[in-house]
């Protein structure tokens, strides 16, 4: 036995030692290829997610924390708080905080708030509007009628008035009025504080989804008399994507509470986290399902920063970067999608030129250190159009990000040879966002 041990180390052991050393090395690369950075990546301006400012980011890279641990607990309660001071909703609202995109939050008010014999009006002003008929129709036994605008331009009170009044007058009034607050695929803005005042005036349930609107453009729960207002934290606020965000009146609470035919899925109950946010809020440890720990102290660093020194101050902060953008695009001769008093603030969409495609433009900027995004809704219902995202305070509080973007198109349209660039003078674009943004 000893001298086979002798001659087995003597032949093998150099064997296994290169063989160890050829595997630890192909682990290492492995590990070191799976590492990646986003150092190569364009500055993102598109309608969400969006670029993070310097705080945001910092608290951000923290390694995971105990879902009942005082750091997740304090946070949580701060988080739970600051949403009402950001949504301006009172305390008899109900503030959530799960994981998950803004699309649970708006699945959400749907499993909740309607059940068989139910009626809902759908106020379409884009592609998330549309979105709901693929969630109504999975709720058996509930009417939907689907309000489409004209692409580009919102709803009038006499027109949802119209609507809810001739519902009554034929002995069928809706249970629910759901709108978007900003559609992302046009840029187009609900007046949300009419269709919340019509919507309790005609004794229905407002649904706001405001995802692309949240923060970035003004809102007064508590005030408009709005039932739900949702929004996920890849938007205004900077964040990962991954939190869904919502506050629910005590309206609709007792709407959930009076439900008869069916109960909600148990992830997507109100009943079921309310409790748990309850204890949240009051800085007690509480458990149904693990939440985004690790999200809930950027969120609230976040929020901290939208409130500060007010929400109003980032409204307007918001609202002049989107008139410096849309200026820029007037510079350049390019249309905006949306019509007059209908135009977000969060972001904007130009139809393109006619000799040129949305890859055109998307691919040039690119090049040039900025992504936008494409169309949602195609021809022949929409012309040809490219979306520019204009929220979260890294961008909308720097003096110089917006009109790099301006130059960097303007530059792309002389490229592509389009007539309405081609004869401005160097910089103009930039310069006539500049001037905007310097008005305080």
């Amino acid at each position: 036995c000893a001298v086979t041990w002798r001659r087995f180390r003597h032949y093998y052991s150099p064997m296994l030692a290169r063989t160890s050393r050829r595997v630890l090395q192909q682990y290492s690369r492995v590990v070191q290829s799976s590492i990646h950075t986003a150092d190569n990546e364009p500055m993102l301006m598109i309608p969400g997610p969006c670029v993070p400012t310097d705080r945001v980011k910092e608290q951000g890279a923290m390694p995971p924390i105990n879902h009942i641990g005082e750091l997740c607990m304090s946070t949580f309660k701060s988080s739970l708080s600051q949403m009402r001071k950001a949504w301006k909703a009172d305390d008899s609202t109900y503030p959530f905080i799960l994981a998950g995109s803004g699309t649970l939050g708006m699945e959400m008010a749907m499993q909740n708030l309607l059940e068989e014999g139910n009626r809902a009006l759908v106020l379409s002003i884009g592609y998330f509007g549309d979105r709901f008929v693929d969630m109504a129709r999975r709720i058996p036994g509930i009417e939907y009628h689907v309000e489409k605008a004209e692409v580009g331009y919102a709803f009038s009170r006499e027109q949802v008035e119209k609507l809810l009044k001739q519902a009554k007058d034929e002995g069928k009034p809706y249970d629910m009025v759901y709108c978007t607050h900003v559609d992302t695929s046009v840029g187009v803005r609900t007046d949300t504080k009419m269709v919340a005042e019509l919507a309790s005036e005609y004794d229905a349930l407002s649904v706001v989804d405001g995802v692309a609107g949240a923060l970035g453009e003004e809102f007064d729960m508590s005030g408009w008399g709005a039932d739900v207002y949702l929004t996920g934290s890849q938007k205004v606020l900077g964040m990962h994507a991954g939190l869904s965000l919502f506050v629910v009146s005590e309206r609709a609470i007792e709407r959930r509470k009076q439900l008869k035919s069916r109960i909600p899925p148990s992830y997507m109950d109100y009943e079921k986290w309310i409790p748990i946010m309850q204890n949240y809020e009051a800085g007690k440890p509480s458990y149904f399902a693990t939440p985004a720990t690790s999200y809930i102290p950027v969120l609230d660093v976040a929020l901290n920063e939208v409130l500060s020194p007010s929400i109003e101050e980032t409204w307007e902060k918001h609202a002049r970067a989107a008139r410096a953008v849309r200026k820029g695009f007037e510079t350049l001769g390019l249309e905006v999608v949306a019509k007059e008093g209908c135009q977000a603030n969060t972001l904007t969409a130009f139809y393109v030129p006619d000799s040129v495609t949305p890859v055109d433009i998307i691919g040039r900027v690119k090049s040039k250190g900025f992504q936008f995004a494409g169309p949602l809704i195609q021809p022949p219902e929409a012309k040809p159009y490219v979306r520019c995202g204009h929220m979260g305070l890294a961008t909308v509080s720097s003096p110089d990000v917006l009109p790099r973007v301006l130059d960097s198109l303007q530059q792309t349209l002389v490229e592509l040879k389009v007539s309405s660039a081609t004869s401005l003078p160097q910089g103009a674009a930039a310069n006539a966002a500049s001037d905007i943004l310097k008005k305080q």
